[in-house]
C-alpha cells in the first residue's frame, strides 16, 4: 500500500512537471571494474536521470543490534524509497544498478556506529527484481572492511519512466538513548544531470518537534526539515551531491520519549514525584557524552524538572 501511494504520487509529479527535472537518491549507476580508477568508485557514464524521489523513513520500536555481542540498544525503522528515472534518449540503456548496503566508507558488521541495512527488496515497475551481493574495495585501504552493494539489471526503455522502490530495514546507530538514521544520498551523483528534486521523510510514532528531533545549528540532524504532525520533511534541490550533502537525523528513542510524555502528564496531574523520574531520563540523554548541539532544549527542562522535584521533595 505505501509503495502504491509513493507511486501514484510520483506519476502525478511527472504529468504536471512534464517529466524533465533530474535526480539521484542511494540508487546509483553501474560500478566502473575494479583498477579503472584508484581510490573512489567511479561511475558509467549514462543519459539516464532520475526526475523524482520520495524516502519514507517510518521509526519503528527499540530492539537491539543483530550482529553485537553483547547486546547494544538501537531504533528500528523501515525505508521504502521510489526513484522516478527518466530515459530521455532514443537509446535503449540496460545498466547494473547498485545501491549501498554499509557505510560508503566500508564500515558495517562489526562496528556499532555503522549498522548495515537488513531485508533489502528492489521492484521494478511493481515487479519483484534479484539482485546479487557484489564488494568494492575500501578507499583507505585493503585492510579495511570492504563496501556492500545491491546489484540489479535495469532496462530504461528511450522516452520512457521507469519506477525503481527499494525497501529495507534499518537499524539506528549512535549515542542510545538517542538513535540516528542516515541516508546515502553522494551515490546519486553518477545519473546524467543534477539533482532535481528529492525528498526524504522522517515518520514518528507520535508528534514530532524540536524536543524529539535533535535540530539546530551543528547538530547531527540535516539542517533544513520542516513539522508537519508525526512527520518532518526535508526537500531537496538542483544538488550534485558529495559526502556531505548525506543526509540524518537524531531523535530520542520512541520508548524513552513515550515515558518523558508519560511522567509529564502525571507532574501536569499534581504527581510531583513524576519530576524525580524525568531527571533520571534527561540525564541520560548527556551525561557521559556531554551536552552536544541539539541538545539544549533538554538541559533546560532537565534544569526545571531539577528545581520542581527539589521543591517537592527538598531531602
Amino acid at each position: 500500500m505505501r509503495q502504491k501511494r509513493l507511486l501514484t504520487a510520483l506519476i502525478t509529479y511527472f504529468i504536471l512537471t512534464v517529466i524533465s527535472i533530474p535526480i539521484f537518491a542511494d540508487i546509483a549507476p553501474p560500478l566502473q571494474p575494479p583498477g579503472a580508477n584508484p581510490g573512489l568508485a567511479e561511475f558509467v557514464k549514462t543519459n539516464v536521470e532520475m526526475g523524482v524521489e520520495s524516502v519514507m523513513i517510518t521509526v519503528g520500536e527499540t530492539t537491539t543490534l543483530y550482529y553485537r555481542e553483547p547486546a547494544f540498544d538501537t531504533v528500528n525503522a523501515q525505508v521504502t524509497a521510489v526513484f522516478a528515472m527518466n530515459n530521455p534518449s532514443d537509446i535503449e540503456e540496460t545498466l547494473a544498478v547498485v545501491f549501498p548496503l554499509n557505510d560508503m566508507e566500508g564500515w558495517g558488521d562489526g562496528d556499532i556506529s555503522y549498522p548495515e541495512i537488513r531485508n533489502f527488496h528492489v521492484s521494478i515497475n511493481e515487479q519483484l527484481k534479484d539482485y546479487v551481493e557484489i564488494t568494492t574495495p575500501n578507499p583507505h585501504g585493503s585492510e579495511k572492511p570492504e563496501i556492500k552493494w545491491a546489484e540489479f539489471e535495469v532496462k530504461f526503455l528511450p522516452k520512457e519512466i521507469t519506477f525503481i522502490t527499494v525497501e529495507y530495514d534499518l537499524q539506528s546507530s549512535g549515542w542510545f538513548p538517542e538513535a540516528t538514521f542516515n541516508y546515502v544520498l553522494e551515490t546519486g551523483r553518477g545519473w546524467h544531470g543534477p539533482i532535481g528534486e528529492a525528498h526524504i521523510h522522517l515518520i514518528l510514532p507520535y508528534e514530532a518537534s524540536a524536543d524529539n528531533v535533535l535540530m539546530g545549528e551543528n547538530a547531527n540532524t540535516s539542517t533544513g526539515g520542516s513539522f508537519d504532525g508525526n512527520q518532518v520533511h526535508w526537500t531537496y534541490l538542483n544538488l550534485e551531491p558529495d559526502a556531505e550533502d548525506n543526509w540524518s537525523a537524531t531523535i530520542i528513542a520512541p520508548h524513552i520519549w513515550k515515558e518523558i510524555l508519560s511522567l509529564s502528564a502525571d507532574a501536569e496531574e499534581g504527581d510531583g514525584s513524576a519530576y524525580k523520574a524525568l531527571t533520571v531520563i534527561y540525564d541520560s540523554l548527556y551525561i557521559g557524552h556531554g551536552p552536544r548541539p541539539g541538545t539544549e532544549g533538554i538541559v533546560l527542562r532537565n534544569h526545571n524538572a531539577y528545581k520542581k522535584a527539589i521543591a517537592y521533595d527538598p531531602g
